[in-house]
């Protein structure tokens, strides 16, 4: 194989029109940001990846370019491309890789959370793409090929008030979605604001559309067992990340006590 050459990142900000901007609990969602990734090989390769700087797909990814530019690179290059358990360790443990290392276990510096996760998991999926292109091979080919010809689908959006909300929601049933997913939580202001928009939703749907809500995490550990209870008749496929994701005390306490499938959400580390 060959070695990493250069590590790089750069802030890609595309703003929004105001027609496609919305309002969340992440405030009104101007623009989507992304961080691109490049790791290059002695042989001339390279491979792309993305980290997001926020959450909501805006956000200030400078610090990210920081990151993964004067932090992670320097742990990197000289290094063989095609190590990647071992990348990620150097990345997750810093200075202290060696001794994480011998001794069997992470010793990760900073705590790694937030945007440092981040910045090492856009490093890792540059990493990764670099591997496919050296094999002429796609990373899915890569981990074992496809275990199913496909999977079911579902649009997610579902921010629009109770009286608009269905005129959105149909939108996506007639590019041909079977199930969509919309936002309930702190942006409604109340649980009975919550609950009317996903009777609404439901109502403008009809029984033939699965139905999935999206808490973003700003439920209280209270609130999400009024709302299972109240949906109950809805037919509601899961309710996603009702409390904080780093709760999980809480999310098990939901769990326990919820008459409707809990989903963890999209957030780890």
């Amino acid at each position: 194989m060959a070695k990493i050459t250069s590590v790089e990142a750069a802030w890609l900000h595309v703003p929004l029109p105001a027609e496609k901007q919305h309002r969340s609990d992440f405030g009104r969602i101007t623009a989507f940001d992304g961080v691109l990734v490049s790791v290059r090989s002695a042989d001339g390769a390279i491979g792309y990846g993305e980290a997001k700087p926020a959450v909501g797909s805006s956000g200030n990814g400078a610090a990210l370019v920081v990151i993964v530019t004067q932090e992670l690179a320097p742990l990197l290059v000289g290094q063989e491309a095609s190590e990647i358990g071992a990348l990620g360790q150097r990345m997750l443990n810093g200075s202290r890789a060696a001794l994480a290392l011998h001794a069997g276990r992470a010793m990760p510096i900073l705590g790694r959370r937030g945007i440092h996760q981040s910045a090492i998991a856009g490093v890792d999926l540059a990493l990764w793409d670099l591997l496919g292109k050296r094999h002429d091979c796609s990373v899915l080919a890569l981990l074992g090929g496809a275990c199913r010809p496909s999977i079911p689908a579902y649009a997610s959006g579902g921010w629009e008030s109770a009286e608009r909300l269905g005129e959105e929601l149909g939108r996506y049933v007639e590019q041909g979605f079977r199930a969509v997913k919309m936002r309930i939580g702190v942006m409604d202001g109340g649980l009975l604001t919550s609950l009317a928009r996903v009777r609404a939703a439901r109502a403008a749907l009809g029984p033939g559309i699965a139905l999935m809500v999206d808490a973003h995490g700003t439920l209280s550990v209270a609130e999400p067992r009024r709302f299972c209870a109240a949906t109950a008749e809805l037919d509601l496929r899961f309710l996603e990340e009702p409390v904080a994701s780093d709760d999980r005390a809480g999310l098990a306490e939901v769990r326990r006590s919820a008459a409707v499938p809990i989903a963890a959400g999209a957030v780890v580390g």
